[in-house]
């Protein structure tokens, strides 16, 4: 399995005291734990794509990579990741393969 087979996780999933950005729960992945302390994993352009909902696509960015991506809260601070297609390689907001293409050999 790769990244981008992975489902999301919802919030209920996650340990109780797992930090996380507020209003990117459809962009949760996963989570990890650095020493004892859970770290939630988000796909980066998927946050991106909800920021979207309310601006263009540079001012998104920006706002993500200033609000969001560039906010230290601790230990437990949240992970973004970039995600790519199983089949071509492509990061996952790039990719144009089939939903359903077989991943590449």
């Amino acid at each position: 399995m790769n990244l981008s087979q992975i489902k999301p996780l919802r919030r209920d999933q996650l340990p109780e005291e797992a930090l996380v950005a507020d209003g990117f729960d459809e962009a949760i992945i996963g989570y990890a734990y650095r020493l004892s302390d859970p770290i939630v994993i988000y796909d980066r352009a998927k946050c991106i794509e909800i920021l979207m909902r309310d601006m263009s696509y540079d001012d998104a960015c920006e706002y993500f990579s200033f609000n969001v991506e560039g906010a230290y809260v601790g230990p437990s601070t949240p992970l973004f990741i970039d995600v790519n297609c199983a089949n071509c390689g492509e990061p996952s907001d790039e990719c144009v393969c089939e939903p359903d293409a077989a991943p590449a050999s």
